[in-house]
C-alpha cells in the first residue's frame, strides 16, 4: 500500500474517494485520512457495507481508538476487507462471536468479557433477520429454524445495550445495524426496526447522533413489487445504521 493515501492507483482510499467525500484531516485529528459528514442515504449498488463502515469509523472515531465487533461471524462482512486499512490508520480492532471466529469467544446475549470503559467504538451487526441466505450466524445461535420476531428483538434488548454502555469509554460511539422485515416472510406483516424491534429504552443510556439508510435497488426499480397470491407489497429495500453516543 502506498504511504500516500491520496496517490497511487493501488490505494483503495483513492478509489473510494470518488464515491464518498474523503478529506484530509490535520495530523492532530485523525492523522492522515477521514471523511466529511457521510450522506444519510447510501446507494447499495455503489458502496459495499465494509466500505461504508470504513467511513463511519473514521468519521465518528477521530482518534486512534479500540473498535469492538461483538458479533463478527465467520465471514466478517463489516471489516474483513478493510482490516489492513484500519490497522494502518492506527485503530485497534477486536472481534468476537459465539464461535471462535474472532479474538474472543462469547455470547453477546450473556455479556461481554471486557473490562469497564475499555472500548471507544462498537460496531454491532447481529444475526437479526428471520431468514437469510448469506448469513450463517443464525445456526451458530441455534435460531436457524423458525426464527421469530422475539429471536430478533432479543439482540436489541436493553440488557444488551447496558453491556455496551459498560464497556464503552466516556462519549464512546455505538453503531447499530438493523433492518425492517416481514414476518412471516411470505406475509404482509411489516416490522419496523426503529419502532417494533429495537428497545427504545436505550435513550436512558445513549444519545442518538445519526441515522444512515443503506438502500438496495432491485432491478433498478424502486417500485418493484413482490406478489403473494392476491396481495402486493414492496420488497425490503433498506438497512439502517443507527449511530448512538454514550451518555
Amino acid at each position: 500500500m502506498s504511504l500516500d493515501l491520496f496517490s497511487g492507483k493501488d490505494c483503495r482510499l483513492v478509489k473510494l474517494s470518488r464515491i464518498l467525500p474523503i478529506t484530509k484531516r490535520p495530523e492532530s485529528d485523525l492523522g492522515y485520512v477521514g471523511v466529511q459528514n457521510p450522506w444519510s442515504v447510501i446507494d447499495g449498488r455503489k458502496i459495499k457495507v465494509h466500505e461504508l463502515m470504513l467511513f463511519l469509523v473514521t468519521y465518528y472515531c477521530r482518534r486512534k481508538c479500540v473498535i469492538l465487533d461483538p458479533t463478527c461471524g465467520k465471514e466478517n462482512h463489516l471489516f474483513r476487507d478493510i482490516l489492513d486499512l484500519i490497522e494502518y490508520l492506527g485503530f485497534r480492532y477486536v472481534s468476537a462471536d459465539i464461535k471462535p471466529y474472532g479474538d474472543l469467544v462469547h455470547d453477546v446475549l450473556n455479556g461481554i468479557p471486557l473490562r469497564n470503559e475499555s472500548v471507544d467504538l462498537i460496531a454491532y451487526d447481529p444475526p437479526y433477520l428471520p431468514t437469510s441466505r448469506t448469513d450463517g450466524r443464525a445456526k451458530d445461535y441455534d435460531i436457524e429454524n423458525g426464527r421469530t420476531v422475539y429471536d430478533v428483538k432479543k439482540f436489541y434488548s436493553l440488557n444488551v445495550f447496558k453491556e455496551f454502555h459498560r464497556v464503552l469509554r466516556d462519549q464512546g460511539v455505538l453503531i447499530v445495524k438493523g433492518s425492517d422485515f416481514y414476518y412471516p416472510t411470505n406475509s404482509t406483516y411489516l416490522y419496523l426496526f426503529l419502532l417494533d424491534i429495537i428497545d427504545r429504552s436505550f435513550y436512558s443510556l445513549f444519545r442518538p447522533t445519526a441515522l444512515y439508510i443503506y438502500r438496495f435497488f432491485y432491478k433498478d426499480n424502486v417500485f418493484y413489487r413482490f406478489r403473494i397470491k392476491d396481495r402486493v407489497r414492496p420488497v425490503i429495500t433498506h438497512t439502517y445504521f443507527l449511530v448512538l453516543k454514550k451518555k
